[in-house]
């Protein structure tokens, strides 16, 4: 078991603007919630099912406090208003935490499958939420897991959710898919998350079907590295970019450095699996976008996105992070455990890093890392902090650890650089009992 850590502490316009996404070209809107009908009244749960708005469907869920708030025209029908949303709340001794919401979504004479919704969090609310599928109605996989801890409570055009199935097994004219949200990491009873106006699309079968599997991962402070499938039909794809998303649909034949008409450059045309994108800026999120083609014929297209490292960060002394608003300049990586990272969050008025492994499934190996400094001026250093922990065992295989290196570049795998584990004062007890470190002297 994998307990829960957490770190605190080193010592006259009015303009209202509507969002109304097109429809990815060919695609069609087979389900819609826009939690509008049979609004729940205040700090009551919503009936369930839940029927969808548009198309023959249901929403259920496992929440004991499953409310209702402002809703956003944000991914909305055209004429959408702001009405209701579906918004789970952590609940007593955040019970609610790896409990989910599920959608059927029969997507009999449908391929290419496409959901996305807009979401929201307070600063206590649920930080992780992990999409699942199932195509025989009981085994469900794990699609995608979204850490949305630094999303802001406000609805925001740019906290999109989007998650594609295209190219997937078993998903395509399959009466039994369904669609799952679990959702974890609420650090209060109130803390919640809000969904609204959820929208599941697909082109009709037998159109040409887009690439799969497609990956963005930052390499280093200028590159990307991008993957993806062929079709089944190994048609050739064309790859674009853009610098905030948006992408118009592709007419016509393309070539490298093209601008394809109402946003997206092209980056590559042809029967390549993968592509090195390079000469980006550090520190800056990149979108991209693919398309299966035949002729001029395209595909439905496929999104990913991806961050290039930041410049490693240095500080001089003295240096102090209390985590109040946000990790500050600390860089975080995870070596190992796709789903589960350092986060911040807060209690009360008590901001920390916290980092939380229950219900990850796989062996979690996460770094929060200060920004380097430099000790060649300095003797008799002092290094203070406070941890706390809960649930679990802190043992070998269960631990917070302290490391200092001299050759980490400050970015990328830690793993690579050496490092020497520091001694100091652990939490005797969990139950979330914050414990100083004690004082810690450089140079060792």
């Amino acid at each position: 078991m994998i307990k829960k850590s957490m770190l605190k502490s080193f010592s006259g316009l009015l303009v209202i603007l509507a969002f109304f996404p097109a429809m990815a070209l060919g695609q069609t809107l087979m389900y819609y919630w826009n939690f509008n009908d049979n609004v729940p009244g205040s700090n009551q749960n919503w009936q369930q099912p839940i029927p969808a708005h548009i198309g023959d469907a249901e929403i259920t869920y496992t929440f004991t406090e499953a409310y209702s708030f402002g809703g956003t025209t944000i991914n909305g029908i055209e004429g959408e208003v702001s009405g209701g949303s579906l918004a789970p709340r952590g609940g007593l001794d955040n019970v609610n935490n790896g409990e989910y919401f599920t959608m059927t979504a029969p997507t009999n004479g449908y391929q290419d499958i496409e959901l996305s919704y807009p979401t929201r969090r307070t600063s206590t609310g649920f930080h992780t939420q992990e999409i699942k599928y199932t195509i025989d109605g009981s085994t469900w996989i794990t699609k995608e897991t979204v850490d949305i801890s630094s999303f802001q409570n406000n609805w925001v055009a740019d906290q999109l959710i989007t998650v594609s199935f295209a190219g997937v097994a078993g998903v395509d004219n399959n009466p039994n898919f369904a669609i799952r949200i679990v959702l974890t990491g609420a650090t209060s009873a109130a803390g919640n998350n809000r969904f609204d106006n959820i929208r599941i699309s697909g082109s009709a079968a037998g159109a040409i079907s887009p690439p799969s599997d497609f990956l963005a991962a930052a390499i280093s402070t200028s590159q990307i590295d991008l993957s993806w499938l062929l079709n089944a039909d190994n048609n050739p794809v064309l790859l674009a970019w853009s610098a905030d998303g948006t992408f118009g649909e592709p007419i016509g034949s393309y070539n490298p450095g093209d601008a394809i008409a109402g946003g997206g450059v092209v980056l590559l045309a042809g029967t390549n699996t993968s592509f090195s994108h390079t000469g980006l800026d550090a520190g800056t999120t990149y979108y991209y976008k693919a398309w299966s083609y035949a002729g001029t014929e395209y595909s439905g297209g496929v999104t990913a996105n991806a961050t290039t490292d930041p410049d490693p960060a240095f500080a001089v002394l003295p240096y102090s992070e209390t985590f109040d608003d946000d990790l500050g300049d600390c860089y975080t990586y995870s070596v190992s455990g796709p789903t589960k990272f350092w986060v911040h969050a807060v209690t009360g008025e008590n901001g920390y890093a916290m980092m939380n492994g229950f219900n990850s499934g796989d062996l979690e190996e996460d770094w929060l890392i200060l920004p380097g400094i430099n000790m060649n001026e300095y003797s008799n250093v002092i290094l203070n902090f406070e941890t706390a922990w809960n649930f679990g065992l802190d043992n070998d295989n269960n631990y917070l650890k302290l490391f200092y290196s001299t050759n980490y570049t400050g970015v990328g795998d830690p793993t690579i650089a050496n490092w020497t584990e520091l001694e100091f004062t652990r939490p005797a007890v969990g139950g979330y009992v914050w414990q100083s470190s004690g004082t810690l002297i450089f140079p060792v």
